[in-house]
């Protein structure tokens, strides 16, 4: 792709991010506690009816947004069906940011659909024979917005509905206005990751906005919120990559805490996130060591069967409870082969990866001690806080706040990078997953142990 063609959806170009979205594509969904958004009344219906966007079949681009350049899927030819709804979704975006910032200046490079056979010559910033694919950027060098139209387009409304395609957008025009209000994060020296992060906090405003009845043209539905989320997790960094690294978006649990700022606090929070956002970044938390011979962790839990993984992690997952002040008795040799109501099954848990097993058996057990789901939720964020930080090892038995040194797990199966957004991977994929629910696992891994288990009750 061409040299700095600004910010994009995925800034390390298509080829890495392509291999991401087809591997992946999850539903997840998650909001923080006190913002329960509502479907607005007489858009009810069945759940795929109320997920929609309304839009005439023979709009034109300049009846949707007017004024604006639009290079359609085919130029020179008549709007496609996606066409329309990408541009209906814009004109939703357009007057959000009219309405926070009482006067938008629209893209002036306008808007472009990227179809089949188009090259750089023909986009907004690419160059000679570079093409697009399963990719959408803000082009800050001639202010437009791009996206790949055959490709892109139908695979985030088939996997994540209006919803995910929605999110997709408005983390672009956040970018937009970034550009216009906050022109310094556009600078070299400004670290992309604090850049994405302001513009997925934006998307979450947006959504917000949306779910509350804002919108013309975008209707949600009571199980919207839990696919708007889906691209920031999917296309999240995956371990290993640096806080600085020029094309960082974050972790998973990083996109979806920003994009929750938003969706909580509104826009003006967003532009607030700075530089603690590198210190606070889970993309290399973990490294924790197995036992005492310091063995590698990644190794030592390859070389575990999944089914030993779960009761290890029932285990855990009970002694930390009654540590933390969760009393209740736990029969890990009855939980272990199985899970509660809504927690994802072993098999999906170990096709996620090594830790997942172990974290479907400690929300088994948050269940059982909390009895609700968004409570068996925190639980598995603040216990996936306080493993990935220690090493999985436990409270000690003086209790919390009493500075003692905490007692390591006896199961020693040590963390890795990447264990968090494991955990919360396989919260997304529950069956019928809620926003209160991943709501509660960004609560519990964001304050930790202490406090975070007690705002699990």
């Amino acid at each position: 792709m061409a040299p700095s063609p600004g910010r994009q959806w995925s800034t390390a170009g298509p080829g890495r991010w392509l291999l991401a979205l087809l591997a992946v594509l999850v539903v997840v969904a998650a909001f923080l506690p006190g913002f329960v958004p509502q479907v607005a009344p007489g858009r009810a219906g069945t759940a795929d009816r109320a997920e929609r966007v309304d839009v005439s079949p023979g709009a034109t681009a300049e009846d949707l947004v007017p004024g604006v350049p639009f290079r359609g899927t085919v130029p020179g030819a008549a709007l496609t069906a996606d066409d329309r709804v990408v541009l209906a979704i814009l004109a939703d975006l357009q007057r959000f940011w009219t309405d926070e910032l009482g006067e938008l200046d629209t893209p002036t490079g306008g808007y472009a659909a990227v179809g089949v056979g188009a090259t750089g010559s023909d986009v907004l910033c690419l160059g000679g024979d570079d093409t697009i694919s399963f990719n959408a950027y803000y082009c800050h060098d001639e202010d437009g917005i791009v996206w790949d139209a055959t490709s892109l387009v139908p695979s985030l409304r088939a996997r994540s509905g209006d919803a995910g395609l929605a999110s997709a957008l408005a983390h672009e025009f956040g970018h937009a206005v970034q550009a216009r209000l906050r022109p310094e994060m556009f600078d070299r020296d400004t670290p992309t990751l604090i850049t994405e992060a302001q513009a997925d906090c934006a998307a979450g405003a947006f959504l917000a906005w949306a779910a509350e009845g804002g919108t013309e043209h975008l209707r949600l539905g009571q199980d919207s919120m839990a696919r708007a989320l889906t691209p920031v997790l999917d296309l999240a960094d995956p371990p290993g990559v640096d806080v600085l690294d020029p094309a960082a978006h974050g972790s998973a649990v990083d996109r979806a805490t920003a994009w929750l700022t938003g969706a909580r606090d509104g826009t003006a929070a967003c532009w607030e996130l700075g530089d603690e956002l590198l210190g606070r970044s889970t993309l290399n938390v973990g490294g924790g060591v197995a036992g005492d011979s310091g063995t590698d962790p990644a190794a030592a839990r390859s070389a575990r069967s999944s089914d030993e993984i779960i009761t290890a992690g029932t285990r855990s997952a009970a002694a930390f409870a009654d540590r933390v002040g969760l009393g209740g008795s736990v029969d890990a040799d009855r939980i272990a082969p199985e899970h509660a109501p809504g927690v994802p099954d072993v098999d999906t848990a170990r096709r996620i990866g090594t830790f997942a097993p172990a974290a479907a058996a400690v929300q088994r057990v948050g269940f059982e001690r909390i009895g609700s789901r968004p409570g068996a939720a925190c639980f598995l964020g603040a216990w996936t806080a306080w493993t990935t930080e220690s090493g999985w090892t436990l409270v000690s038995d003086a209790g919390l706040g009493s500075g003692a040194s905490p007692g390591r797990d006896p199961e020693q199966l040590g963390t890795v990078p990447g264990d968090a957004d494991q955990a919360l991977r396989l919260l997304s994929r529950e069956p019928g997953v809620r926003l209160t629910e991943l709501s509660g696992f960004v609560t519990g891994f964001q304050d930790g142990y202490d406090p975070g288990i007690r705002a699990c009750q």
